[in-house]
Formats: C-alpha cells, sequence, structure tokens
C-alpha cells in the first residue's frame, strides 16, 4: 500500500486493472482502502476494469470477451486525462 500511496498522492487518480471477476476481487479491497487512506488525494473517483461476473470459460474466443482487453485500459485512461481539463 505504501507503493501505491506515493503514486496516488503524485498522480492523484487511480486505475486498477484486473483478470479477477469485480465482485470479491482483490482490486474491490485496494478502492476500498484507497478510499479509506487516500480520498483526499484522488481528483476523480477510483476506476475499476475487471472481467465480467461470470465464470471464466475455457474457450479462448469466449474468453477473450470476459477479460479486459488492452484496447480498454486505453480508452479508460484516455477518458480520465480528458475529463482533468
Amino acid at each position: 500500500m505504501e507503493t501505491n500511496s506515493e503514486t496516488v498522492r503524485k498522480t492523484h487518480k487511480v486505475i486498477i486493472v484486473e483478470e479477477c471477476m469485480k465482485t470479491g476481487g482483490i482490486g474491490a479491497e485496494l478502492v476500498a482502502l484507497i478510499n479509506e487512506q487516500l480520498f483526499d488525494e484522488l481528483d476523480a473517483p477510483v476506476l475499476r476494469l475487471s472481467s465480467q461476473d461470470i465464470p471464466t470459460p475455457y474457450n479462448g474466443k469466449l474468453e477473450y470477451l470476459t477479460i479486459v482487453q488492452p484496447e480498454q485500459i486505453a480508452e479508460a485512461v484516455d477518458k480520465m486525462m480528458q475529463d482533468r481539463i
């Protein structure tokens, strides 16, 4: 959490990306900790990108549709940076 705290104090923004399901994933715990400990440092709400809340399919094509893809991450970063104006 110390490293995360230093980064939040530097950038004032957070995007958490995980392959876990959104409900009950580690990202949820990180969001809670950041909001509890660093809320005043944030310039925007914490954004969380994660897999859909379904069991990850074994089929590769279906798995691709359930997990976060690089394009989604890039779009989220672009949107967060545009909102800073």
